[in-house]
């Protein structure tokens, strides 16, 4: 590049060389007028001459730093993307902090707690049946094979049926899982208490009647509610959602069949205990004055 720059400004200026001559001689041939005239010409012409070498030189330099970035320019691209293409090597930072492991910690541990607060899945019962459900559990309720009698009469049907189911003390719901309830269910179901005949003090020949117990017109009415889960399902609640029944023995009345529970703990409403007196009319039934 430095070779033809060099021959090309030699080539210039012999050809002004030859030009100079050349008015020189032209100068001595003409008149002294012609001469002025010319002389004048020729400063012209000198002028041009010399402008004209300094800007070809002006242009060739100006091509040259072009072509130099030009050049740079697409000698640092295939750099760019190797640069980008690189893998870099991460410094570990100088003045940033680590985290702590307290912090570490409960990020970690936040969808675990989240997962924990989570209510538990809803316990349903996976045979047919009847069943108390207390706290998440499924109690099975055992049938009684007696005649239920009108709610309407205050004390009635005698039975000696031990107890058998116990249930914990506290809020009380029941779950329905019969095959008929697909197609048909009560509106309604009744909870009644079944209390314990005590001796009575003024006949002894009622000593024995300990183990007798008598179904009492005391009763908590339940609504019928379906279960999404299953249409062979439905669920009982006693209208009062607050409702704990107290310890005590129970029958669950649903579609005319009884189904007794025993709620533990120690007996205190008198409801739960009943005097009977033979009269001439027939048994009479009245509530203990004292709890045995």
């Amino acid at each position: 590049m430095h070779t033809s720059t060099a021959e090309a400004s030699v080539a210039v200026q012999e050809q002004q060389t030859i030009l100079i001559e050349k008015l020189i001689a032209e100068e001595l041939q003409s008149s002294p007028r012609d001469r002025r005239s010319v002389t004048s010409e020729w400063k012209v012409r000198n002028f041009v001459w010399f402008l004209a070498p300094a800007t070809v030189l002006l242009a060739i330099g100006t091509g040259m730093l072009m072509r130099g970035n030009v050049a740079s320019l697409f000698n640092t691209t295939p750099q760019v993307v190797s640069h980008s293409n690189a893998t870099p090597v991460q410094s570990p930072p100088q003045g940033r902090r680590k985290l702590k492991p307290a912090i570490a910690t409960f990020v970690h541990r936040a969808p675990i707690e989240a997962a924990a607060s989570a209510p538990p899945a809803r316990s349903l019962p996976t045979t047919y049946g009847i069943f108390a459900s207390s706290n998440g559990r499924m109690i099975r309720l055992e049938p009684m094979n007696i005649r239920l009698p009108d709610s309407r009469i205050a004390v009635s049907v005698l039975t000696t049926k031990p107890r058998t189911v116990v249930v914990p003390h506290g809020p009380l719901s029941f779950v329905a899982y019969q095959r008929e309830l697909m197609t048909s269910a009560p509106d309604n179901a009744q909870l009644r208490i079944l209390a314990q005949v005590a001796r009575t003090p003024s006949s002894p020949a009622v000593a024995m009647a300990n183990d007798a117990w008598a179904i009492r017109s005391v009763s908590v009415d339940l609504t019928v509610a379906p279960v999404p889960e299953s249409r062979e399902m439905v669920e009982l609640q006693p209208v009062n959602p607050d409702l704990v029944l107290s310890p005590g023995r129970y029958v669950l009345v649903f579609k005319n069949q009884a189904y007794d529970f025993v709620v533990a703990g120690k007996v205190t409403d008198k409801a739960h205990c009943l005097e009977r007196a033979e009269t001439p009319d027939g048994d009479r039934f009245t509530e203990c004055r004292n709890l045995p």
